[in-house]
C-alpha cells in the first residue's frame, strides 16, 4: 500500500483551520472580556462584576488585564484578602514586572497584613505609592518617628502630597509636636481644600498651643461639614462655653462694621435690562441685619412707610432677640408675614451682614454682601426667608466673575454669559413655592452680589447682551445650559447623570483633545486614567484649578457611616457596590452596604453622601484592618460638579487655544442653537 504525499492544498487546509480556530478564540476571549467589563458599568441590571471577571478568567485564566482589573474591583469593595491573593499570583507568573511586586506590599498593608507587608518589603522597589505606604504600615504600627522620613519622601510626588501632609501630621500629633502638625495639617488642606479629614486634629492642635480662636474657627469648619459627629460638636460646645465672655465681646465690637460699612453706589448698568429674577439668598433664618445705601420704601404686610440711607434695620423671628443698641429699625417677621425694601434711585444698592455661604460644602464661611436691586423677606413656619429681586442682566454682572475667574481669556467669560443668562431663563420660577426663581449658591448659580462684579464679566455680558441658546432653529424652548467647573475631561447627558427620562439636549463626549471613547475602559483603566493627568482643554496651563482636574481624598470609616447614615441608619460600612456607571466612568448608582443594611444613593446625592466628593468620576480604594473591617476610604476623582454641559476649565482652554465662544457652546452644547432670545420659551 502506497502513502500518497501530503499535498500542499492539505497543508493549506489545515493551516486556515488552525488559523480561524486560534482567531475565532481570539475574537471569542474579546467579546468574553467585553461583556465581564460590561458589568462593571452596569452591575445593578446584568449582575456582580467580580463574578463576571472571575468566570472570564476560568476560561482565559493567564489574563492579566483580566486579574488587574478582578484586583481593582476587590479594592472598591474592601475585599483585600481576595486582591493580595490575586496579586501574588500575578507577581508570581511574571516574576520581572517590578510593579506587581510594589503593588503586593501595597495591598498587604491597605488590608492590614502588617506582618507579610515588614516581610517582603526589602524586596520592594522605591516609586510614589510605596513611599508612602511604607510611611504607612509604620503609622499603623505605631512607629510614628520612623514613619516621618517615609512621608516626607512621600511628598516628592504630586499624588502622595494631601495624604502624606497629613500623615506627617498625625504622627507629630502623636508625638505632641503641636507646631509641626499644624503645619502639615494647614499643608494637606492647601493642596486639596476637600481633605476634610485633616480639620478635627488641626483643632485639637490649635487647642493644644493655645490658640482656642483658630482652633474654634476649624472646629467649627469641622462641623458644619459633618454635623453629625460628636466629637467636634462636644469640641466647639467645650470651647464656646469656656470663652463664653470673650465671644460675646467679639460679637459685640464686631458689630461696630455695621456701623462703618456703608453700601457702594452704583455706577454701571447693563445695555438691557432684562427681566426681574428673584433670588433666594438664604432659607431658615432667624435673624437678618440690612443696611440701605439710598433712601428707601420699606412695606411690611402692606403698610408703607420711609427710611433714611444708612439705616440699620434688623428683621427677626419671635423666638431672636433685636439688639437695639445698633439698630435704627426692628421687624418681627411671622409665619406667612413678609417685608420688602425699594428704591426710587437706580443707583442703590443693600448690604446684607452675616450671610452663610456654601452651607454644607467644605467652603463654608459667614460673609456681608452688598446687592443690586430690591429684597423680600418672608416668614415661613421654618425661619425667614431672603430674596434679592434683580434684572437679569444686572444679576449676570454679578453670577458671571461669581462662576468663572475674570482673568480667563474673553471668549469663554462670553460662553460662559450666554450659558448662565439661558439657564437662568430656562428656570424661572423653579423654586416659587418657595418663594424665588433660583438659589443664590452653586445649587443654581454662583452669586455674590455687588463685590463680585468685575469690568471684564461685565463686558463679557454687556457683549452678549440678549443672546441665549434654543434646542431647535424656531426658537420654541431654550436648552438648559448646565455647566460644571471641569469635566476631567469628559462630559455626560443629564439623562445619565440624574438618572433622567426621557430624551436629553445634552451628549456625553470627550474633551475635544482627548481620545473618543466608543467602548467601556475596563476597571483597571479607568482607574489609572482617573488618576492620570492627560492633557486636556480641561487641564490647560494656567486655566484650571489643579484639583478641579483631579484630586484624592481620605474619608475615615466614622465619617463615612455617619454621612451615609443620614437617610437610613445602615451601621458601619462594610463595602461600596457601584450598581451602575456612565461610559465616562461617572457613578450614577452605588450601594453601601453596613452592619445592619444597605442603601442605595443615586445621582448628584452620591457626592455628598460619600465625603464632599467634587465629582462623581471617581475610582475607590479602601484601607481595612486584619479582619477586612474599613478604616479609611480613599477616593480618586476626576472633574469637579457634575459634569454636565459645558466645562468651565475647557471653556478657558479652548478659549486660550484660539477657539471663540461661538466654537465653545457649539462644542459642548452640540444640540443648541445660538440665537437673540425672543422672548418665548422656557
Amino acid at each position: 500500500m502506497s502513502v500518497k504525499p501530503f499535498s500542499l492544498i492539505h497543508f493549506t487546509f489545515l493551516f486556515c483551520v488552525t488559523l480561524f480556530s486560534k482567531n475565532l478564540h481570539a475574537q471569542t476571549a474579546q467579546q468574553a472580556y467585553k461583556d465581564a467589563t460590561r458589568h462593571y458599568y452596569m452591575a445593578g441590571k446584568i449582575g456582580p462584576a467580580d463574578t463576571a471577571f472571575l468566570d472570564f478568567l476560568a476560561s482565559y485564566h493567564d489574563a492579566a488585564s483580566a486579574r488587574m482589573d478582578l484586583i481593582q474591583i476587590y479594592q472598591e469593595e474592601a475585599k483585600l484578602k481576595q486582591a493580595l491573593q490575586f496579586m501574588k499570583t500575578l507577581s508570581e507568573t511574571y516574576p520581572d514586572i517590578n510593579d506587581y511586586k510594589n503593588m503586593v506590599f501595597v495591598l498587604a498593608v491597605q488590608g492590614g497584613d502588617y506582618s507579610f507587608a515588614k516581610k517582603i518589603e526589602p524586596m520592594i522597589g522605591d516609586d510614589g505609592q510605596t513611599i508612602f505606604y511604607k510611611g504607612f504600615l509604620r503609622y499603623q504600627m505605631r512607629q510614628y518617628n520612623d514613619a516621618v522620613p517615609y512621608f516626607q519622601r512621600a511628598l516628592q510626588f504630586k499624588n502622595n502630597k494631601p495624604q502624606a501632609y497629613h500623615f506627617l501630621g498625625m504622627c507629630y500629633l502623636q508625638q505632641k509636636f503641636y507646631n509641626l502638625a499644624i503645619e502639615n495639617f494647614v499643608l494637606a488642606l492647601k493642596e486639596e481644600p476637600s481633605f476634610m479629614l485633616s480639620l478635627e486634629p488641626l483643632g485639637k492642635c490649635y487647642l493644644a498651643v493655645g490658640n482656642w480662636r483658630k482652633a474654634l474657627s476649624t472646629l467649627r469648619r469641622a462641623q458644619s461639614n459633618l454635623p453629625e459627629k460628636k466629637s467636634v460638636r462636644k469640641a466647639v460646645k467645650d470651647i464656646t462655653s469656656k470663652h463664653e465672655k470673650e465671644l460675646e465681646q467679639e460679637a459685640l465690637s464686631r458689630q461696630d462694621r455695621k456701623t462703618t460699612f456703608n453700601a457702594p453706589v452704583l455706577t454701571t448698568f447693563p445695555k438691557i435690562p432684562g427681566r426681574l429674577v428673584r433670588i433666594g439668598l438664604s432659607e431658615r433664618m432667624s435673624s437678618i441685619y440690612l443696611k440701605p445705601g439710598a433712601n428707601y420704601r420699606i412695606s411690611f404686610n402692606g403698610e408703607i412707610s420711609h427710611g433714611q440711607k444708612g439705616d440699620i434695620i434688623h428683621i427677626h423671628s419671635p423666638s431672636e432677640k433685636s439688639e437695639s443698641p445698633i439698630t435704627n429699625k426692628s421687624y418681627v417677621l411671622k409665619n406667612k408675614d413678609s417685608l420688602s425694601i425699594s428704591y426710587s434711585s437706580n443707583n442703590a444698592s443693600t448690604i446684607v451682614f452675616d450671610l452663610v455661604d456654601g452651607q454644607g460644602y467644605f467652603f463654608v464661611r459667614t460673609t456681608d454682601r452688598a446687592y443690586r436691586g430690591s429684597m423680600e423677606i418672608m416668614g415661613f413656619s421654618k425661619g425667614m426667608t431672603l430674596v434679592n429681586i434683580v434684572p437679569m442682566e444686572s444679576y449676570l454682572y454679578s453670577v458671571v466673575p461669581s462662576e468663572i475667574p475674570p482673568y480667563w481669556p474673553m471668549e469663554a467669560l462670553k460662553a460662559q454669559a450666554v450659558a448662565a443668562r439661558t439657564y437662568t431663563l430656562v428656570n424661572m420660577g423653579r423654586f416659587s413655592h418657595r418663594g424665588f426663581d433660583l438659589y443664590g449658591s452653586i445649587t443654581s448659580h454662583a452669586y455674590t452680589g455687588i463685590g463680585g462684579e468685575n469690568p471684564r464679566t461685565t463686558q463679557a455680558v454687556d457683549d452678549t447682551a440678549g443672546l441665549v441658546l434654543y434646542t431647535n432653529a424656531n426658537k420654541k424652548d431654550l436648552l438648559t445650559t448646565y455647566y460644571s467647573a471641569n469635566t476631567g475631561g469628559f462630559t455626560d447627558p443629564d439623562t445619565v447623570v440624574w438618572n433622567k427620562e426621557g430624551p436629553s439636549d445634552h451628549v456625553g463626549r470627550p474633551d475635544k483633545l482627548e481620545k473618543a471613547r466608543h467602548l467601556y475602559l475596563p476597571p483597571a483603566e479607568l482607574a489609572a486614567w482617573i488618576k492620570s493627568q492627560p492633557k486636556t482643554y480641561s487641564s490647560w496651563p494656567n486655566m484650571h484649578f489643579a484639583p478641579a482636574f483631579r484630586s484624592v481624598v481620605w474619608i475615615s470609616a466614622e465619617e463615612m457611616a455617619l454621612r451615609v447614615g443620614r437617610s437610613k441608619k445602615i451601621g458601619n460600612i462594610r463595602q461600596f457596590q457601584v450598581l451602575e456607571r456612565s461610559i465616562s466612568g461617572r457613578v450614577t448608582q452605588v450601594k453601601a452596604i453596613g452592619d445592619s443594611g444597605a442603601v442605595v444613593i443615586s445621582g448628584d446625592t452620591i457626592r455628598n453622601r460619600l465625603g464632599g466628593l467634587r465629582s462623581n468620576l471617581y475610582s475607590m480604594q479602601t484601607i481595612t484592618n486584619a479582619q477586612g473591617k474599613p478604616i479609611y476610604f480613599i477616593i480618586y476623582t476626576a472633574g469637579w460638579g457634575h459634569g454636565i454641559g459645558m466645562d468651565q476649565s475647557g471653556a478657558a482652554g479652548m478659549a486660550s487655544d484660539g477657539h471663540t465662544f461661538r466654537n465653545i457652546l457649539s462644542h459642548y452644547y452640540p444640540r443648541g442653537y445660538l440665537s437673540a432670545y425672543s422672548g418665548s420659551g422656557r
